[in-house]
């Protein structure tokens, strides 16, 4: 199963992934938010990508805004890993950092 689930990530079919998380590892979102974070915020760029942007304000409100005050693991262009706010990661001066 966690085969298929890569497969439908790497095919950008993010919820798809989701709901198949969902179903076959139960509780796994509650205990690792991170994991959670990054399907989720996969997901509101597949609908930007898209060119839904009502749709991916929608979805960033439902199921991304839970998590603002969350910090996200964040790799840098030399590979370093940071710890960056949800909240500024999504912020109208988020390109700039």
């Amino acid at each position: 199963m966690r085969i298929e689930i890569r497969v439908l990530i790497i095919e950008g079919k993010i919820g798809e992934s989701i709901a198949e998380i969902n179903k076959n590892f139960p509780g796994i979102f509650e205990e690792n938010k991170q994991l959670a974070i990054q399907l989720h915020a996969f997901q509101f760029i597949e609908f930007l990508r898209a060119n839904d942007t009502t749709q991916a304000i929608n979805y960033a409100q439902q199921h991304l805004n839970c998590f603002q005050n969350e910090n996200v693991i964040v790799f840098t262009e030399k590979e370093e890993a940071q710890l960056i706010p949800l909240d500024v990661i999504f912020s109208p001066n988020a390109l700039m950092f």
